[in-house]
């Protein structure tokens, strides 16, 4: 307490000590912010008061003679979990691990909770317990997912804690370069908290898988055309791994640059993903027409290696690669919408379809239809066209606009293929395709079409009750 005589005005006192207490020392700060009043009144006593910052912190300090668990010799926060296929088939072994917890505060007694979290795509799949002593009857150890602890200088400065460590199993189990984060989480009553990292590792393990199913048994490469072929392959393994990726042409090679293939050198794929692999296949113009230049042999033979990054476990894909020409025919036509074929309505403009098949085994581009009327002592013209690509082995419906017909009567359209931008392996063949135009009906005459049977009918009806003698009688 403190009594001064001094002017009008604002003043403050601060002031520090230290002392030693149950062998800590303790810094305690204190201080006080008043007014003098002035007109001659003296200033009452002033208190001040000194305390202590309050200091709840909690180390952490790994052991020693770990379970099942491999500590590194670089980072003692660092440990591998084991695998014992042995013992253990597609089981991790369970691990134990020795800490001990240190206060570091200044009270008397502080309460607080122990938890563990684990980082990590495949963390759901983790078990991490915290000892809880032993049962008092059958005398084995309880493991419970959180302990509380009490601590302080008064209740104890120090206390050991054992987890244990279940991974998931191999089949789920990530593997990770820089490791899963185990934070284990001292929580004080006030909810502050002291965390502590640990790394857990688990050994990569490497894989690549493919369906050889879906490679085609031949590839079609349209001379002059750069074709893009993709297969999928998969990253077995339980880790993010680089692929590296080597092309051999085979005897392809001897023919560079009139040939090549090219692809991404390295691909990254994370654990258990499927990724897609893409290469470009050239083959230059000067191989047009000659078909024995790459038949389905070993000499067409294109392998690609797919490579881990442990530079031991492999791939290889083989693609045979062929040079090939669209191959196109007409396999069906008609008009659209009529309700009987081969008939189209007078005076209006008609659609009619043509699909296209390519049973080829390379795409075929810009494929123009084109329908032809013939003109009597003229050249025939040329009515509707449409241009369109055909994918191999796929049909593509062509569907065209006709101007109007004005005439009654049958018109013997030519269908007709033109590859604009390809050449083609075959020479198809024109389709000719009969229509007759007739004049439309409309809507009306329908009506009073219907109407007009409706009444023949009734008079039929009627002359057959009265010569049958059978009035009255249901029909």
């Amino acid at each position: 307490e403190l009594s001064l005589l001094l002017p009008a005005g604002d003043y403050s006192i601060s002031g520090t000590f230290t002392t030693t207490e149950n062998d800590v020392e303790m810094t305690y700060n204190g201080g006080k912010s008043a007014e003098v009043v002035g007109g001659g009144v003296e200033s009452p006593e002033q208190q001040v008061l000194f305390s202590v910052d309050e200091d709840h912190s909690v180390s952490f300090t790994v052991g020693e003679n770990h379970t099942s668990l491999e500590q590194s010799d670089e980072d003692g926060d660092e440990f591998t979990i084991i695998n014992n296929d042995a013992e253990d088939g597609d089981e991790y072994t369970v691990g134990e691990m020795n800490l001990e917890l240190i206060y570091n505060g200044n009270r008397p007694q502080d309460e607080y909770l122990l938890t563990v979290e684990m980082n990590g795509g495949d963390a759901e799949f983790w078990t991490v317990e915290v000892w809880n002593g032993t049962n008092e009857t059958t005398g084995e150890d309880i493991w419970t997912i959180s302990r509380p602890y009490t601590l302080g200088l008064d209740a104890g400065t120090t206390a050991d804690l054992r987890l244990r460590i279940t991974a998931p199993n191999e089949s789920v189990a990530e593997s990770y370069d820089e490791g899963h984060s185990m934070l284990i989480k001292m929580t004080h009553s006030d909810q502050s908290t002291n965390e502590y990292e640990i790394k857990l590792f688990v050994p990569q393990q490497y894989g690549i898988d493919y369906d050889e199913e879906e490679i085609p048994p031949v590839i079609g490469i349209q001379p002059g055309n750069d074709d893009t072929f993709s297969f999928f392959f998969e990253n077995t393994g339980n880790g993010d791994d680089t692929f590296t990726f080597q092309i051999d042409m085979g005897e392809l090679g001897e023919y560079t640059p009139f040939w090549s293939i090219t692809g991404a050198s390295a691909v990254q794929v994370g654990p258990r993903n499927t990724q897609a692999y893409s290469v470009t296949i050239h083959a230059s113009e000067v191989w047009v027409g000659d078909d024995d230049f790459c038949p389905i042999s070993e000499a067409c033979s294109v392998t690609i290696t797919i490579l881990s990054e442990d530079n031991t476990t492999s791939e290889v894909v083989t693609l045979n690669i062929q040079t090939a020409l669209p191959r196109l025919e007409i396999t069906d036509n008609g008009a659209l919408g009529l309700s009987q074929g081969g008939f189209a309505a007078m005076g209006q403009t008609n659609q009619f379809y043509v699909d296209v098949e390519n049973t080829g085994v390379v795409d075929a581009r810009d494929v123009e239809v084109v329908v032809i009327k013939p003109v009597e002592d003229a050249a025939d013209v040329i009515v509707g066209s449409l241009v369109l690509d055909v994918p191999q082995g796929e049909t593509t419906t062509f569907t065209i606009d006709i101007d109007p017909v004005h005439e009654i009567g049958s018109i013997s359209y030519t269908l007709q293929i033109n590859s604009t931008g390809d050449q083609l392996d075959n020479d198809p063949d024109d389709v000719i395709m009969k229509i007759n135009y007739q004049p439309e009906v409309s809507t009306e005459a329908n009506s009073w079409l219907g109407v007009v049977v409706a009444i023949i009918v009734a008079g039929i009806i009627g002359l057959f009750w009265k010569f049958s003698g059978r009035r009255g009688q249901a029909f």
